[in-house]
């Protein structure tokens, strides 16, 4: 359940319009899911985000830190370097009369461009 959750909350940041195709392998001999997402069209680069949250939930995990064996390439066997990232995010609010702040954990991969982009992990199932 933490794969597809993490899975699911895997973001796809400033594409106005992505033909994204991923697919996901499930090894249980190692005890991992293999994840490969397909992006055509990226020669300015692509930013891939995975916040520290999920979907209906209302808790706070670490997702980023269960990523393993991170790789990007060309499509074409040219590998490209992935640039990692921790952000905070900061979001105020008002409670009351009183302004308050919530701050959230992200992970940002950031992949130079090319004309396609595949980016490969796996994850433990």
């Amino acid at each position: 359940m933490k794969s597809v959750s993490l899975l699911s909350a895997m973001f796809l940041v400033g594409a106005a319009r992505a033909d994204v195709s991923y697919r996901v392998d499930v090894n249980p001999d190692k005890g991992l899911l293999h994840v490969t997402i397909k992006l055509p069209k990226t020669k300015k680069g692509t930013r891939f985000q995975i916040p520290n949250w999920g979907p209906g939930g209302y808790r706070l995990n670490d997702n980023f830190k269960n990523v393993q064996n991170i790789s990007a390439s060309d499509g074409e066997g040219h590998e490209l370097k992935v640039a990692i990232s921790m952000d905070t995010l900061r979001k105020g609010y008002v409670e009351g009369s009183e302004t308050k702040f919530a701050t959230n954990s992200v992970c940002t991969w950031l992949v130079p461009g090319a004309p396609n982009t595949v980016l490969e992990y796996d994850i433990p199932n």
